[in-house]
C-alpha cells in the first residue's frame, strides 16, 4: 500500500521542519514537500496533487481559506486538512462549505496529526469534538442559499452590491483578484445565479444596501 502523500503549508520555516519530522517519522505517510509562501504553494500543490494538504489558516498575503477556494476546485481528489492554533465553529463550518476535510488544532500531540492526515486521505472528516456536533448537523440539514454563504461571501457580495469590480474587492479585504473570482464562482453555484447583476439585484432585493 502507498503511503498517504503530503505537502506542507505554514508560514513559519520551524513550524514545517517540525511537521515533516513528526509526520515521516510514520512509514504510512510520506512528505512531498513544505512550503512557506502560500503563492508558491499553490503553483506547487497543484503539481505535486498530493494526498493530502496540511494548510495553515494564518498566512500573510493568501490565507489558508482563500488557497483552499482556489485550489480545491483545480484538485478535487487532495484532501485539505487545516491546522489553526485555534478556530471558531462558525470558522470550522466556513472551512467544511469550502471543501475542507477537517481542522486540526496546532496543540494536537503527534499521535493525533499523523492519525488526522490518515483519516482525512481515506476520504473521512476530521474534526475536534467541539466542533463537531455543529458540522455534522450542518452536514445532515445543510443551510439554502443565502443562509449558506460565508461570511467572506457575504463581504464579496457586498462588494458586487457596491460595484465594486473584482480586483477592487481584492483591494477591501486585502485578497487576490483570482481569490474573489474563485468566492464568487461558488456564491453563483450557491445561489443558482449566473451574473453579477443578477446578483446585486437578488442582494438589494433581500436588503442588502450599497456601503453608505
Amino acid at each position: 500500500m502507498e503511503p498517504v502523500s503530503v505537502y506542507v503549508v505554514d508560514d513559519h520555516a520551524m513550524v514545517c521542519d517540525a511537521i515533516r519530522a513528526f509526520l515521516e517519522g510514520d512509514p504510512e505517510i510520506h512528505v512531498m514537500g513544505t512550503e512557506t509562501d502560500p503563492g508558491t504553494a499553490m503553483v506547487k500543490m497543484l503539481e505535486l496533487k498530493p494526498n493530502v494538504v496540511l494548510l495553515d489558516l494564518k498566512m500573510p498575503v493568501h490565507d489558508g481559506m482563500e488557497v483552499l477556494v482556489q485550489c480545491k476546485p483545480q484538485i478535487p481528489s487532495t484532501h485539505f486538512l487545516a491546522l489553526s492554533g485555534d478556530v471558531s465553529t462558525e470558522q470550522a463550518l466556513d472551512l467544511v462549505r469550502a471543501g475542507a476535510s477537517g481542522v486540526i488544532l496546532k496543540t494536537a500531540k503527534v499521535d493525533i496529526l499523523r492519525k488526522a492526515v490518515k483519516c482525512v486521505a481515506s476520504g473521512e472528516l476530521w474534526l475536534e469534538r467541539r466542533y463537531m456536533a455543529d458540522v455534522v448537523r450542518h452536514l445532515a440539514s445543510p443551510r439554502k442559499d443565502w443562509d449558506a454563504l460565508s461570511a467572506r461571501e457575504m463581504e464579496i457580495v457586498q462588494g458586487v452590491v457596491d460595484g465594486l469590480s473584482n480586483r477592487e474587492i481584492g483591494e477591501r479585504l486585502f485578497i487576490s483578484e483570482d481569490t474573489v473570482k474563485s468566492h464568487l464562482k461558488v456564491v453563483f453555484r450557491k445561489l443558482h445565479l449566473e451574473s453579477r447583476g443578477e446578483l446585486a439585484q437578488k442582494a438589494r432585493a433581500r436588503g442588502i444596501a450599497p456601503t453608505p
